[in-house]
């Protein structure tokens, strides 16, 4: 889960303009607050050889970084670094699948970000066997394990709701 929250974190900030289809105007550095200028000073040589869109991610990521606690920021300091260290590839496969998420219905959204909490709520052996028979399926038994979990959340959902009651699709 922390792997994820992380990516998240960092691809929000990363990302969040180019979803909002903004194009930002360059920020002088004067106009940053000086608590922004503060946190953002390794930037300050650089700051207007760098492109607006990065300038504002920059400012964005430094607002956040007011507004956390002591503890969040070690805790996020921490993922940084592992983000950090993970292969360039590594790094491109998670933003591809993040991209993929955000294009996702909220519902689909929603049932992944639930699937997820189940996965990080069971006791670490049992994490671990699912991890490991996952691993060892091919893509066609992925695909049956993952409707067999639809098929199963829906019948969950249509019994708690049975007024939402939906017709189950294949995907």
């Amino acid at each position: 889960m922390i792997k994820k929250l992380l990516t998240v974190i960092v691809l929000s900030l990363y990302l969040s303009p180019v979803w909002a289809g903004e194009a930002p105007e360059p920020i002088p550095w004067g106009a940053l607050s000086k608590d922004e200028q503060q946190i953002l000073s390794r930037f300050e040589s650089q700051w207007d050889g760098f492109a607006a869109l990065r300038q504002k991610r920059l400012q964005k990521g430094a607002q956040r970084w007011q507004t956390m606690t002591g503890e969040e920021q070690a805790r996020f300091k921490k993922r940084f670094a592992r983000w950090k260290s993970l292969s360039p590839d590594t790094r491109e496969k998670i933003k591809e699948r993040y991209i993929r998420y955000r294009k996702l219905p909220p519902e689909r959204q929603a049932a992944i970000r639930a699937r997820h909490k189940w996965f990080r709520n069971l006791e670490p052996e049992q994490r671990a066997r699912y991890r490991e028979k996952w691993q060892s399926m091919d893509r066609n038994e992925k695909r049956k394990f993952l409707n067999n979990l639809r098929d199963k959340e829906r019948q969950v959902n249509n019994q708690r709701n049975p007024r939402r009651q939906r017709p189950a699709t294949n995907h």
